[in-house]
This record gives structure tokens, sequence and C-alpha cells, in this order.
């Protein structure tokens, strides 16, 4: 049985195109791998440095509110010690130093929080309100 010329041609084009396509995803997987690695560790760093700083903004005897809100694909877990801010992001951490001393906890997303700071120790409490 003989195959058309056309037939052979098409054949040879689909796998040459599969093999290309193949090749590019092996040469591009690291550095998109990168990329996305850069890009979490930025975000879990932009996290901790925003929640000591709003830490670090209440003034003594002051208190605020606040609702940690986790954005499209990020779920981040923030957790308090010492006077350390530690968060993690799909499996990325970063961690911040505060002047006061923390509760030992971990604030979870959708949650609200009245954060209040006295005599250099901060006190957590789960709020309705956010």
């Amino acid at each position: 049985m003989l195959v058309p010329a056309t037939g052979i041609s098409s054949q040879i084009s689909d796998a040459v195109y599969l093999a290309s396509i193949l090749i590019l995803a092996v040469l591009l997987a690291r550095p998109v791998y990168g990329v996305y690695s850069a890009s979490q560790t930025r975000a879990v760093e932009i996290v901790a440095a925003g929640v000591e700083k709003m830490i670090d903004s209440i003034p003594s005897g002051g208190s605020t509110v606040v609702r940690l809100e986790a954005g499209v694909g990020a779920t981040f877990s923030v957790r308090l010690s010492g006077h350390t801010v530690s968060v993690s992001s799909g499996g990325f951490t970063a961690i911040s130093q505060v002047k006061c001393s923390l509760p030992s906890m971990t604030l979870s997303s959708g949650t609200a929080y009245r954060l209040s700071e006295t005599g250099g120790r901060l006190f957590v409490e789960k709020t309705r309100s956010g």
C-alpha cells in the first residue's frame, strides 16, 4: 500500500512540531520556576513588612482592628511569637522583627483581630468587626 507524499509530509511536520514544543517546555521550565519562586518570596516579604509596620505603628495604649485577607491563589499564614512576625505561603517564609513583645499565636485569614499595645506588649483578640 502506498502512502501519498502529503501524508508522510504531514506526519513529519506534526512530529517536528511536537518535538519543538517539548524541547521549548524543557528549556523554559527552569526560568519560569525561577520567576515563580522570586515572586512568591517577594510576596511573603511584602506581607511580613506590612504586618511589622502595622504593629509598630500602634501607639502605646492604642488599638486597631485588622482583618487578614488572602489574595487570588495566595494563602498566607502569619505567626506571631516573641518579637518575630513570620509569614509563610506555599513553602516560602519571610521573617520580620517588631519592637513590642508578641503573643505566641497564628493569625487566620478572614478573621478580624483587635491589636492593642500596652507597656511594650501586644495583645491580640478575635473580634466580630473588621
